[in-house]
């Protein structure tokens, strides 16, 4: 998950994107208010800096991760398969 800095957005990690995505499966995400992202005017929820905050964003990604990210279930058995391998590796 690719995740862009104060006054960013996604497009930041274009030339990422691809040679990551040869081995990995690779999200970029614009945070709330930023980018291609939905910009509330904050004055309709309540006081300044409740809705653009650490912790707004911190809920952002944690839901993308829970409902977009998580990893399929031929994918985790994958990664395991991989991981035992290098275990093995390692052991010899």
């Amino acid at each position: 998950v690719l995740i862009h800095g104060f006054g960013g957005n996604c497009d930041h990690w274009r030339k990422n994107i691809g040679p990551l995505s040869e081995h990995y499966r690779v999200f970029s995400i614009d945070l709330l208010g930023y980018g291609y992202s939905d910009k509330p005017c904050p004055k309709a929820h309540g006081e300044p800096n409740s809705l653009y905050n650490f912790y707004t964003w911190a809920d952002q990604i944690n839901a993308f991760v829970d409902q977009v990210v998580q990893p399929q279930p031929q994918q985790k058995q994958k990664d395991e398969e991989e991981q035992k391998d290098d275990d093995d590796e390692e052991e010899e």
